[in-house]
């Protein structure tokens, strides 16, 4: 006897499906002790509790500087458990500027500045090997990519319409639908990765049911 599929409802995915997930925590500077705690409490602390049992996940992770500032100071018991994962090569650690400023309104001095602070840090406190890095508010121009390989980033993620609207220069990997793309400026060259190739499938779980999830991806 098979039960029959209901009506509003999908049949599972029998297609072999890689999902490339990167989270992003942020607090900005400045914010109250309260908020801090309070997402701490709801969200990374839980979240971390749920992921770890799971020995065969893998995930990215990246954690705005202001905020890994203010988990060392008040639970840094987290972040050895952050430590002990990217020792077990279960989370990539993702870099990025230090504080999130939006890179295209500072000067390129400063932008390399920040991310090769904030790679230092990571690597001193976490033992990480940071490849790639975040774009703060997915701000990009073309002229970030010298400072960024610069910085030593090999990569960083974009939302999709950078590759639809993105200029003659961004060369496709994997067409016709990329998860990822190479970009060059003055010499430079780093890869920029899209989320899942596209960014419907961020909003559709949150305005929707999740069963047509699986048809986007």
């Amino acid at each position: 006897y098979a039960r029959p599929t209901p009506p509003d409802t999908e049949p599972p995915m029998t297609s072999p499906l890689r999902l490339v997930l990167i989270l992003h925590n942020h607090q900005p500077v400045g914010n109250f002790d309260h908020v801090f705690e309070q997402a701490y409490q709801d969200s990374y602390r839980q979240f971390l509790d749920v992921f770890e049992p799971y020995q065969d996940l893998r995930i990215a992770l990246h954690v705005s500087g202001p905020l890994m500032e203010w988990l060392d100071e008040h639970h840094p018991d987290y972040l050895d458990r952050l430590a002990a994962l990217v020792g077990a090569r279960r989370i990539e650690i993702v870099g990025g500027p230090f504080y999130e400023p939006i890179l295209t309104m500072i000067p390129p001095c400063d932008r390399r500045g920040q991310i090769t602070r904030y790679t230092e840090w990571l690597e001193h406190r976490l033992q990480a090997d940071v490849r790639g890095m975040w774009m703060p508010e997915r701000v990009w121009e073309q002229s970030l990519v010298s400072d960024i390989t610069s910085a030593g980033m090999r990569y960083t993620l974009l939302d999709d319409f950078h590759f639809i609207e993105g200029p003659g220069e961004l060369h496709v990997v994997n067409a016709p639908s990329p998860p990822t793309a190479r970009t060059v400026d003055s010499g430079g060259c780093t890869s920029r990765a899209g989320r899942a190739g596209t960014s419907r499938p961020r909003w559709r779980p949150m305005r929707r049911p999740t069963s047509p999830l699986g048809g986007s991806f």
